[in-house]
């Protein structure tokens, strides 16, 4: 039982805490600045294909 929870917070940690904290930066950088939403959405999606 222990050990399913140490698991399920490993993968909470490894995928979902880098997956939302990129989400949260690329929103903030889509509120200042919307004319570079091409190369955002470029190195968010190299981020995301990293963790992975």
């Amino acid at each position: 039982m222990w050990r399913n929870y140490i698991l399920i917070n490993l993968f909470d940690l490894y995928f979902l805490i880098p997956f939302y904290l990129s989400c949260y930066l690329y929103s903030k950088l889509f509120e200042t600045n919307k004319y570079v939403q091409q190369s955002n959405l470029s190195s968010l999606a190299e981020a995301i294909s990293i963790f992975k």
